[in-house]
């Protein structure tokens, strides 16, 4: 695992959240198949609750809130201690090691045997079947194949220095980072994500974008936001309504619940009280009237492509103009700290500008912002570029996730 700081594994950039409607689920799967973040979130979490519990069980969403320390803490002893084959290296990745020639082999080879064979299939396989199976080998995009990976080219972050590492398989995770620019108001910077409690920012990954480019990988531009922080010590509690966990909670871990265990902060009664204010006319004036104050972007002519389901509040105000409110839900993000997540209210105006937007809301009349909501905006890769493995159909070898 080659990640550009050790000491950031596991930071949660955004909502200090885990799992919801259409995530929740995929946390399960993550646990079933052997993965850490489950059982993290049961550790780390201090609020519980069981989204669309009216509705049927397929469109149920488990999600917890966490403490950000305390999942810190659990990732990185994960990590760093409890998997004795994995190897965790400090560097940021610069390019990538290729053997490149058209038609090449794959060096992380699917399967090339034959299918029926192979997947235990007798002489009744039907061709749509057969189509399924190939498409699952290597040597399927054998024709669009130009280069194969050897491995990735990083750089010390202490030193400078740069060296390989070899590897018959690669996997880019790189989030907002690649060719990430950060955003409020007008002002754009390069950056990944700020760290927290910083003005200091995590570089982008531009070699890879390069590498990406040179390719001819279909790429395009994606935004995010985040809110900003609220000093829990300037809102009216009162005027808001309560939104308590669930206890008993429903874990995350798949072996915790079959054991009968309740996550730790549960079964000690530690847990926190979440909060709901909402928009109102006032606050919807406020966000349409300096929409001219938001960043230019570099996507959809400008306007920057953001995610479906969580879209910033000048959007749902945009989308939904018949709307006098929306909601938000107040989220501490920790037991031992004021520092409170305003749901929903993603924004990159200017700072003087978002605290007119926060103090027009229920309970928020007299709120200090601790650090201010920016957007990210990054290079992705369309996803028709990859196989059904998310291997990258021109560069064997090379999976993107």
């Amino acid at each position: 695992l080659v990640t550009q700081r050790i000491d950031t594994i596991g930071e949660l950039s955004c909502n200090p959240s885990i799992g919801g409607i259409g995530k929740g689920h995929l946390v399960r799967e993550i646990d079933a198949l052997g993965g850490v973040m489950g059982e993290v979130a049961d550790q780390a979490g201090i609020h519980f609750r069981m989204l669309n519990r009216r509705k049927g069980p397929a469109v149920r969403g488990p999600r917890g809130q966490m403490d950000r320390d305390l999942y810190k803490a659990a990732m990185q002893t994960q990590m760093l201690e409890l998997h004795e084959n994995l190897s965790v290296i400090e560097g940021g990745v610069e390019d990538l090691l290729l053997d490149e020639g058209l038609g090449i082999e794959s060096m992380a080879p699917l399967t090339d045997e034959d299918p029926s064979s192979n997947f235990g299939f007798g002489s009744n396989t039907s061709q749509d079947q057969k189509r399924m199976i190939e498409l699952a080998s290597s040597k399927a995009n054998q024709q669009f194949r130009q280069a194969r990976i050897r491995g990735v080219i990083i750089t010390d972050p202490k030193t400078g220095v740069q060296k390989e590492i070899t590897a018959r398989a690669v996997v880019i995770t790189t989030g907002t980072f690649l060719r990430g620019v950060l955003m409020i108001g007008k002002d754009r910077y390069s950056g990944g994500r700020h760290l927290r409690d910083s003005e200091e920012v995590e570089p982008p990954s531009v070699g890879l974008a390069k590498t990406l480019e040179r390719f001819n990988f279909p790429l395009g531009r994606l935004k995010t936001g985040t809110p900003p922080r609220l000093d829990g010590n300037t809102i009216n509690w009162d005027a808001c309504v309560i939104q308590p966990s669930e206890n008993p909670a429903i874990p995350f871990s798949h072996l915790r619940q079959f054991r009968g265990e309740q996550p730790p902060n549960v079964a000690s009664g530690n847990l926190i009280d979440c909060y709901k204010s909402a928009t109102n006319e006032e606050t919807h004036k406020l966000v349409a009237g300096y929409a001219h104050l938001l960043p230019e972007y570099d996507g959809n002519d400008g306007k920057g492509q953001g995610p479906r389901y969580c879209p910033s509040i000048f959007k749902k105000v945009e989308r939904f103009p018949e709307r006098t409110s929306h909601n938000s839900f107040l989220e501490p993000e920790g037991l031992n700290t004021n520092i409170v997540y305003p749901n929903g209210m993603s924004g990159p105006y200017p700072e003087e500008i978002q605290l007119k937007i926060m103090r027009s809301m229920i309970g928020l009349e007299k709120v200090d912002i601790i650090r201010p909501g920016y957007d990210v905006e990054y290079d992705f890769v369309n996803p028709q570029s990859l196989t059904h493995a998310l291997e990258t159909k021109t560069i064997g070898g090379l999976y993107l996730a």
